[in-house]
């Protein structure tokens, strides 16, 4: 029952009607040093009794019963591909690399 009411108060604060739904991140909590320039789009669905988060086009995803905790490990993941492609020197990185880090960089930049 209380896994009902979970997803009933998220979806209501998030003006969803069903899961799976999308949920656009715009702003990293405070523990990010990051700043979004545009949304980052994660496609939602509850699942065994946890939230499945996922980005498709950066290949991340997290899960947690808490929504909350779900997003916040969406947020680490961003910034552990933020660290692993543009904090590293691009002659350290394929083609594939790189456009990977472009593609990181076209939605964020350091705080």
């Amino acid at each position: 029952m209380m896994q009902d009411t979970m997803t009933k108060n998220i979806m209501e604060m998030f003006q969803v009607q069903q899961i799976p739904f999308s949920f656009e991140l715009e702003d990293f909590s405070d523990s990010i040093p990051l700043k979004l320039i545009q949304p980052l789009k994660l496609n939602v669905r509850f699942e065994n009794n946890r939230y499945i988060l996922e980005n498709d086009e950066l290949k991340m995803f997290s899960f947690d019963s808490d929504f909350e905790k779900a997003v916040l490990d969406m947020e680490q993941y961003f910034l552990s591909l933020w660290k692993n492609y543009v904090l590293i020197h691009e002659n350290r990185l394929s083609p594939s690399g790189l456009r990977f880090k472009k593609l990181i960089q076209s939605y964020a930049v350091e705080a």
